[in-house]
């Protein structure tokens, strides 16, 4: 099996740019950046911006095979998109397990079967998280509803207490995603803890 030189932690977020709400991961990881004190990433690409620092970011279009090479080195992955569900939270947060892939050959994966090929291709397993944000608008053109914007600072704040609050994964964090969501903080764009998660 190949070694790999092993880095922390990578967020991985995917959506168009040019699709309104879609492209809300992209805003996020820039947040994220900024408050890490690192460059912004300015378009889609294949490369980890920051290499090597505790935590990564990338921002792509999709979810493709090539990526899960670049995956392997990294002990935890946070896979960041919008949803469309209706009647689901304005915020899911989800701890991902292993599906089986039909195809490793498909043009893009979902995250679970992304990992599934990280354990054929690396024979790890790293821990990974979904966090989605509700989509309102996906028409044509750059920019976000002002509904899907207020979500950005309560996304980054569930990525920054997953990998510097310590121990990882604390329970503590997770007893905290348990409560709701304070509605009149998110109205406001301010940062809201904790929120909700499937177990």
């Amino acid at each position: 099996m190949k070694a790999h030189r092993m880095h922390s932690n990578l967020v991985i977020g995917y959506g168009n740019l040019d699709r309104m709400d879609d492209g809300i991961a992209f805003y996020v990881i820039n947040k994220l950046r900024n408050r890490l004190g690192q460059k912004p990433v300015y378009t889609y690409s294949t490369e980890p911006a920051a290499l090597g620092a505790q935590l990564d970011s990338i921002f792509v279009r999709q979810l493709v095979p090539e990526l899960a090479s670049r995956a392997i080195c990294y002990d935890c992955l946070v896979f960041l998109d919008a949803h469309v569900q209706i009647d689901k939270k304005d915020i899911m947060f989800d701890r991902l397990s292993l599906e089986n892939v039909s195809s490793p050959f498909t043009h893009f994966l979902q995250p679970s079967e992304f990992l599934s090929l990280i354990k054929l291709l690396g024979d790890r397993e790293p821990a990974a998280f979904l966090l989605s944000l509700k989509g309102h608008r996906f028409d044509f053109g750059r920019g976000l509803s002002m509904e899907t914007r207020k979500l950005i600072n309560s996304a980054v704040d569930i990525i920054f207490r997953l990998f510097f609050e310590k121990p990882y994964p604390s329970s503590s964090f997770f007893d905290r995603l348990s409560s709701p969501v304070n509605s009149e903080m998110q109205s406001k764009g301010e940062h809201t803890w904790p929120l909700k998660s499937k177990r």
